[in-house]
């Protein structure tokens, strides 16, 4: 397998799903203590076969296969299969990388550079469902120099989308993860911030609006 493609590698960092010409059907997955195992779908659409490798930041999991050549149009099934030792009192997100390197043609009057597209994946741990005072526990703060950050004290990962308007809801949305903060200068002003926080669901849908005020 090392002979899979020649010396020169160039690394590219995608967050998407989209991996050249490989793609995965998802861009977050869940677990939760219930999950015995996870299945990802990987699908080669290009012309050339790609040399696959999945890894997580975490010894948690078991990853199969962890490493394998995906055949050009074809598709494959990573399985992740999560530890007891993953289970908590508190979600966690976790880093899903998946690298793609495409086969090589053999050339020997030249050296052949071969291109390896690596992404990441949240893969969130949800140890509970939050209630609606969990929802409530997510603040606007400020900090000594001013800047303002959403915070989440709480032990749940948040999918969320933020807007200045109430009857608009962005198409981005972004992870808060326990314990964290995020900024929010963008939607606010130096004494004041207000912004409408829109929860979502793993497939995003709409679960609940707050409008944040603080000054």
């Amino acid at each position: 397998m090392t002979k899979f493609f020649l010396s020169l590698l160039f690394l590219v960092i995608i967050p998407d799903s989209c991996l050249a010409g490989v793609s995965v059907l998802g861009t977050r997955f869940f677990i939760d203590d219930s999950t015995k195992s996870l299945n990802i779908k990987v699908i080669n659409d290009d012309e050339s076969d790609y040399l696959i490798k999945a890894t997580i930041n975490s010894d948690g999991f078991i990853i199969s296969p962890p490493l394998f050549i995906l055949p050009k149009n074809n598709s494959n099934i990573i399985t992740i299969i999560p530890e007891e030792n993953i289970k908590n009192n508190k979600d966690k997100v976790y880093s899903l990388t998946i690298t793609t390197i495409p086969k090589s043609a053999i050339n020997n009057d030249s050296n052949v550079v071969s291109l390896a597209i690596r992404s990441h994946f949240n893969l969130i741990y949800q140890h509970a469902l939050p209630t609606d005072n969990d929802f409530n526990e997510i603040k606007l703060i400020r900090s000594q120099d001013g800047n303002w950050f959403l915070s989440n004290k709480t032990d749940f990962s948040f999918i969320i989308s933020l807007s200045k308007e109430i009857m608009y809801r962005s198409e981005d949305s972004k992870i808060l993860a326990p314990g964290t903060d995020i900024s929010v200068n963008e939607y606010c002003s130096e004494t004041t911030c207000s912004l409408v926080l829109i929860i979502l669901d793993g497939e995003q849908n709409f679960v609940k609006k707050l409008n944040l005020i603080s000054h």
